[in-house]
């Protein structure tokens, strides 16, 4: 089976374009996604980067947040070995993050 990589990534691109278009649309934001820019600017207060994978590892720590939160908000924290907590990582379903712009 010959792997065309050409046609993989116009497939990716593809799919995220939809996504950004997509997640634009549900939040009420202005699609931009051009020039190695920001995919989504939202009330100019949020600038939003959109990631559409196959898979995905946070899926899992999310599914194990919402089951143990008891009906809270539902909140991962990912820390990278090494860094500064500081900068660690805040993963929210996009619900939640409705809910707390006020978009909901």
């Amino acid at each position: 089976m010959v792997v065309d990589k050409v046609e993989i990534a116009r497939k990716n691109r593809k799919r995220g374009k939809e996504s950004e278009k997509a997640i634009a649309k549900m939040l009420g934001g202005s699609r931009k996604g051009l020039f190695g820019g920001e995919d989504i600017d939202l009330d100019g207060k949020y600038s939003l980067e959109i990631k559409s994978r196959n898979s995905f590892s946070g899926v899992k720590w999310m599914d194990q947040c919402v089951k143990n939160s008891k009906g809270k908000f539902p909140v991962v924290i990912i820390h990278v070995t090494g860094k500064q907590h500081i900068n660690d990582y805040v993963l929210i379903r996009i619900a939640d993050f409705k809910t707390l712009i006020g978009k909901e």
